[in-house]
Parts: structure tokens; C-alpha cells; sequence
């Protein structure tokens, strides 16, 4: 048997040839599946003992009966909203504020550009903006000046950075710059440096000119290794032995530099080549000299032992 609770408005057959006075609900309330009358949630309205969800650019409090507009500027907050709070305002990326006609505590008035009709230029970019107005009333009347002053022209992409392909929302820093020090890290949103790009090379390798990965040191030169900027136009990180010495492929270190000298011949504290002609005491066997000898006073010059003297030609051994 049905349950009849309501009798006064209209009317509903109970049984063949029996009618009833059957009452709506009240407002703000709607008919559940047990035929009881209960209140509207927050986020809905109800009339006509039927529930329905708040439609956008309203709001609808516990047991409403219709929807109450969003404050001027915030209907952007999509369907079921509960409170007056969380009504939204947007500015979609890829416009900015032309005028504020005007704001106060009840919402604003405004127009807006189109960023693509505008000619933004490469190094610009329009990004959104979304504010409730829960947050928009929590803010004093400068905070809001400055909020919405900073969106009435496009926003200048930081230095060495341009507008990133396909989106108005950010930036990207130009090939070898930065905002984290690695490869990737790149996407600027709001004032975050672009800085050059560091590559680091392993002890025996340098940073050639123009760059972005490191070369085995060449013979002749000694590369420590370190930390240096991507794609430069100079060689970065390679050093040339002193004097006339030289070097093996992949040397990390000035110490390890070499001469190879011919018998007859010594080297200077720069590391350059000389003949032993004219040395009396001392004499010049030749051999490998590396800078950490020349450095210890090792110039391939050896004194004669007592009672000896240098050879008129050199010769690997005093006489």
C-alpha cells in the first residue's frame, strides 16, 4: 500500500475509482525514493519535489529553492557549487585585460584582448588566471589593484626564454639555457632565470668550442675536467703544455706534460729545448723529462762526478 502523507494541492489515484489529496513538498525540499519529503543538499535546488543540480554561474546554499547568481565577473565555477565562495572568476590563457570598468566588494566589470588578434610577439606570453571569489573578497583593495593591473598587458618572457610552442600559459628557455642546470628543466611560468647550460667533463676530457658534450683531450694539451657552459664559442676546459713539452691523449694534469730530449740536450725551467755545448761539469744523457720533474729542478742536466768533465760533444755519460 502506498504511503500517503501529503493531502492538499492535487490529487493521485491510491485504487480503482479512489482519489486522495496528495500535498507538494515544501520549498527548498524534494521527494525521495520513499516518497518522503526531505531537504535540498547544499549544491542543488529543488522545486516541485524534484531535486537539481545548481547550474553554473550560481550557487545554491542547504534547502534551496533556486539557484542565486554568482557575484558579477565570477560565473565560472561550473555546476554544484555550494557557497557564494566558491564562485569562480577566469581569465583564459590567451587574453589580457583591456579595462577595468569597475571592481568593488560584489565583483567587477571588464573586458578583455585577444592575445592572437593583439600580434603578441614570441617573447610574450597571456597566461590564465583563476580566483574564487572566497579568495577575491580575502584580499585588501591594493592587493586586488596589483592582481589585476599585472594582467591588463601580455606578460614579458624572462631573458634568454621565448613563448613555448603551442600554449600561452609559458615560457622555455632558448637552447643552452636553464632554469635548473640539466637538460629539461627549461619551462619558465613566471620570472624564474634562464641561465646558460653547464656541462660537466670528466678529468682528461674538455668542452670543445660550440659544444654540448665533451672530447677526449688531444695530445699536447692536459684538460683537468670541471664544469662549463653549454655550446660556447670557445674551447673550454683544455690546456696547452708549457714550453715544448707535450702530452698523451686524455692527460688530466699539467705534471704529467713531457719532453722527450736527444743526448746533448737539457730543458730550461719554462720548458724549452737546449743544447749542452759549452757545459764543462756537466753532462746531458737525454730521456724523458716530465714538467713534474722540471718543476723538482730536474732539467735533464746532470753534474759530473769529482775528478770528471763533460765531454767536447755531449754524450750520455761524463768522462
Amino acid at each position: 500500500m502506498l504511503k500517503i502523507l501529503r493531502f492538499l494541492v492535487f490529487f493521485v489515484v491510491v485504487s480503482a475509482g479512489t482519489s486522495v489529496a496528495y500535498a507538494a513538498c515544501d520549498p527548498g525540499h524534494y521527494e525521495n525514493s520513499s516518497y518522503d519529503c526531505v531537504p535540498c543538499e547544499a549544491g542543488y535546488y529543488c522545486q516541485n519535489d524534484v531535486r537539481k543540480v545548481c547550474p553554473a554561474g550560481s550557487y545554491c546554499p542547504y534547502e534551496s529553492e533556486t539557484p542565486v547568481a554568482c557575484p558579477e565577473g565570477f560565473t565560472m565555477g561550473g555546476t554544484g557549487l555550494s557557497s557564494k565562495g566558491q564562485c569562480l572568476y577566469k581569465l583564459a590563457a590567451g587574453t589580457f585585460y583591456d579595462t577595468f570598468d569597475e571592481y568593488s566588494d560584489e565583483g567587477f566589470w571588464y573586458s578583455v584582448f585577444d592575445c592572437v588578434s593583439s600580434n603578441v610577439g614570441s617573447n610574450q606570453y597571456c597566461p590564465s588566471i583563476s580566483l574564487t571569489f572566497a579568495e577575491y573578497s580575502a584580499m585588501s583593495v591594493s592587493e586586488r589593484t596589483y592582481l589585476f593591473s599585472d594582467y591588463t598587458s601580455p606578460h614579458n618572457c624572462p631573458a634568454n626564454s621565448t613563448r613555448t610552442s603551442g600554449t600561452w600559459e609559458t615560457c622555455t628557455c632558448k637552447t643552452g639555457y636553464t632554469t635548473t642546470g640539466t637538460v629539461g628543466g627549461n619551462t619558465v611560468t613566471t620570472t624564474a632565470a634562464c641561465t646558460a647550460l653547464q656541462v660537466t667533463c670528466a678529468a682528461g676530457q674538455y668542452l670543445p668550442a660550440g659544444a654540448t658534450s665533451c672530447s677526449t683531450c688531444q695530445a699536447g694539451f692536459y684538460c683537468p675536467g670541471g664544469t662549463y657552459t653549454y655550446n660556447a664559442s670557445t674551447i673550454q676546459g683544455r690546456k696547452s703544455c708549457p714550453g715544448e713539452l707535450t702530452s698523451d691523449a686524455g692527460t688530466s694534469s699539467e705534471d704529467k706534460c713531457y719532453i722527450t730530449l736527444p743526448v746533448g740536450y737539457r730543458v730550461d725551467s719554462d720548458g724549452w729545448q737546449w743544447d749542452c755545448y759549452g757545459q764543462t761539469t756537466k753532462f746531458c744523457p737525454g730521456g724523458k723529462i716530465t714538467w713534474a720533474d722540471i718543476e723538482q729542478g730536474n732539467l735533464g742536466a746532470y753534474d759530473c762526478p769529482a775528478n770528471s768533465s763533460a765531454p767536447a760533444t755531449p754524450t750520455s755519460e761524463s768522462q
